[in-house]
């Protein structure tokens, strides 16, 4: 963790960084057994929700996901996903979801 006193210089380092003219358009990418890829859209802090797009072997977008920041995707499959999450005691569990359906197919 960052002594309080040198954020200020952090800050000032990084607000005088170059930034990039585009950034990335995906930040990560699952293939599921079902053949559907998963595409996490970019997020440009971790602290951001995360937005992935669900699409077929023909690239139509079948499904969109919205998860929690701190929740990582570990795999999918049937419209079930398995996530890793964290208690307040800052403890993993893996967790079996089932998606509703979205788009007709």
């Amino acid at each position: 963790m960052m002594a309080p006193a040198s954020r200020p210089a952090a800050e000032a380092m990084w607000a005088a960084m170059p930034k990039p003219a585009q950034l990335p358009s995906y930040s990560a990418l699952l293939a599921d057994a079902d053949g559907m890829l998963w595409v996490m859209l970019y997020r440009a802090s971790a602290d951001a929700e995360q937005d992935w797009l669900v699409l077929d072997r023909s690239g139509r977008l079948v499904q969109r996901v919205r998860l929690q920041p701190a929740v990582r995707l570990l795999d999918a499959a049937s419209g079930t996903v398995l996530l890793l999450t964290r208690d307040s005691l800052d403890i993993e569990r893996v967790e079996a979801f089932r998606l509703r359906e979205a788009f007709a197919t």
